[in-house]
């Protein structure tokens, strides 16, 4: 886009955002609160392929800077006006856009259309596009605050069922497919940190799992010290005791000789629903549905436990906290906002049907 076009029509949006009027709601600052315990314990499979080792050093590296892109995007981050902003995926177009609180705003972030976009649930600046214009084509990770923008070099690799990416941007997490010579018919999966400027891959689980066993997406603490993700047995009818959510400490990820750490099942005999984290990555938190409400049960990170749930809840089908706790943006057939406090979701948007992020502009 020529740059004197693209600067005039930000001018022109900003005009007509800031002459029709919009108000932003403030929230007091608390955080949820921790009550019950359940414990569990974590399993090792029978099963693990021969050619795959299972420690936790990093796969061999190319020292090479990341793959400078050959695309340039653009967003409309520049015409928010400070306050509290949802970020979900618009049932339309399928993009992100950030709605205000009061609905009054409600801005695609991306400018340019040409791109798919992945509907990650997270609370960083950044958006995964693929170019639509070609199969298997590399993701890039797109900073809409910066408008800074990285390739993702996963050319000829058997990964991809599954991205996300640290706080930073930095680093991703993906979901790898491998092969085994002693079981030539059967497909594992294995869940690897990549790092983009030194482009080492490191193992994030002691050992695959069948390919069904576990699912995507993946899911980044926000504090960029852990990664949860889906793990079932797909070899059984019905959940079991081992089927549930599953947490790994990403300290691993470019380092050799060290140390894996794995946590669950937590959540044990949940259903595969989205997660999402607290913004201060100490909560994990999934919605699961009842006959008569539905519930958002809450893992406590700092002990090591599952606390109470929040009940009487029925809102949506994936969420994303603000930064308080206090709230939370709840993605399903509509939009709504819910608090914590009084139980009651109000819609904000009737566009939306998946949630991503809550973005905080200063």
């Amino acid at each position: 886009m020529n740059k004197s076009l693209y600067s005039i029509l930000k001018i022109v949006i900003l005009s007509v955002l800031l002459f029709s009027g919009c108000g932003m709601i403030e929230n007091d600052v608390t955080s949820m609160n921790l009550i019950t315990q359940v414990s569990s314990t974590a399993t090792k499979p029978d099963v693990v392929p021969t050619q795959v080792t299972t420690n936790a050093t990093a796969h061999a590296s190319k020292e090479t800077d990341t793959a400078t892109p050959k695309v340039e995007l653009h967003s409309y981050y520049s015409l928010l006006p400070s306050g509290e902003y949802i970020i979900y995926m618009n049932e339309q177009d399928n993009r992100h856009y950030a709605v205000s609180l009061d609905g009054e705003i409600n801005l695609p972030l991306l400018i340019e259309t040409s791109y798919v976009e992945s509907s990650q649930i997270n609370y960083t600046p950044f958006i995964a596009v693929y170019s639509s214009l070609k199969d298997n084509s590399n993701p890039y990770l797109f900073n809409f605050v910066t408008e800074d923008l990285v390739e993702v070099p996963l050319d000829e690799s058997p990964c991809g069922k599954g991205i996300d990416w640290s706080p930073d941007g930095k680093q991703v997490a993906i979901i790898c497919v491998l092969e085994s010579k002693e079981y030539p018919d059967v497909l594992f999966s294995q869940i690897y940190g990549f790092d983009l400027k030194t482009q080492v891959y490191s193992e994030l689980i002691p050992e695959p799992q069948l390919y069904d066993d576990i699912f995507p997406p993946l899911f980044w603490s926000p504090d960029g010290k852990w990664i949860a993700y889906h793990q079932r047995n797909s070899g059984t009818l019905g959940l079991t005791e081992e089927d549930g959510v599953y947490i790994v400490s990403t300290n691993c990820i470019g380092q050799e000789d060290c140390t894996l750490e794995r946590l669950g099942p937590i959540f044990s005999k949940a259903p595969m629903h989205p997660l999402a984290w607290s913004q201060d990555g100490r909560y994990l938190t999934m919605i699961v549905y009842g006959e008569l409400s539905d519930a958002i049960r809450i893992y406590d990170m700092y002990n090591r436990k599952e606390i109470s749930s929040i009940e009487n809840f029925r809102c949506g089908d994936n969420l994303a906290w603000s930064p308080d706790g206090k709230w939370a943006a709840i993605g399903g057939s509509v939009v709504n906002l819910f608090s914590v406090d009084s139980k009651e979701c109000v819609e904000v948007t009737s566009q939306g049907y998946w949630v991503t992020g809550w973005l905080s502009v200063p």
